[in-house]
């Protein structure tokens, strides 16, 4: 069964919230930074649809997803990890200890 996952990226420049919607988690990371470096916006988060979380977060979730899977392939020629179980073991932006200055 293929289980379809959207990714959120919401941002914000002066008062006005700006959203999109994409496909993979790649293309929501690369809007995130195209939005936050080239563009100057503010607040820029990814939404896996249940949890927000900062680019930095993300990364760090994708980058031990795909160290897992990396080390599951060469033991079982599969992989053990999906991004949801990255993600749900990240706090979200809007809890996490440090704070997000955008």
């Amino acid at each position: 069964m293929l289980i379809y996952m959207a990714f959120g990226v919401q941002a914000h420049i002066d008062d006005h919230t700006l959203s999109a919607t994409t496909e993979t988690a790649k293309d929501a990371f690369a809007k995130a930074i195209e939005w936050q470096v080239v563009h100057k916006l503010t607040r820029v988060t990814i939404s896996d649809g249940g949890r927000s979380f900062s680019i930095t977060d993300f990364a760090s979730a994708m980058a031990f997803l795909d160290i897992a899977n990396t080390v599951g392939a060469t033991s079982d020629r599969r992989p053990r990890f999906r991004n949801d179980e990255a993600l749900s073991n990240l706090p979200s932006a809007r809890s996490s200890a440090i704070p997000y200055a955008g």
